[in-house]
């Protein structure tokens, strides 16, 4: 048994993307991380007026859930609002974006099945970058 205490994530440094969401890995591949192949958790926190690159995954299906704030998602050219305790789920194949066009940041975890795996991330070519 493994458990992750949010005050631990404090410690850890995050993996941050390329448009700079902060990813704290909570459970996943890694043997520090529980060493789980069927699903992962990470807990993502977005910055104000900060976005992700509109993305997909060829395997992995992802669910948003919502923690703290409003973000605007983005999938498959249809757009709407989420916000605390609201969750999305994204099939493999699905173009996705999330944008934090608030002015506080935002948190919200992410759970993927199989577990995530930083290979099965494509960037598509129409991505509406960060302010």
């Amino acid at each position: 048994m493994k458990i992750i205490r949010k005050e631990s994530l404090k410690t850890t440094q995050p993996f941050v993307a390329p448009l700079w969401e902060k990813i704290y890995e909570m459970y996943g591949k890694p043997e520090h991380l529980g060493e789980t192949t069927h699903h992962s958790l990470a807990t993502v926190l977005l910055g104000e007026g900060k976005t992700s690159p509109n993305h997909y995954h060829k395997v992995s299906e992802e669910i948003y859930y919502i923690l703290s704030g409003t973000v605007r998602m983005r999938v498959n050219n249809e757009e709407f609002n989420i916000s605390s305790w609201d969750s999305c789920i994204i099939m493999p194949g699905d173009e996705h974006q999330i944008f934090n066009d608030t002015q506080e940041d935002v948190e919200f975890l992410v759970t993927s099945a199989p577990a995530w795996d930083p290979t099965d991330t494509y960037e598509s070519p129409k991505s509406e970058r960060s302010k």
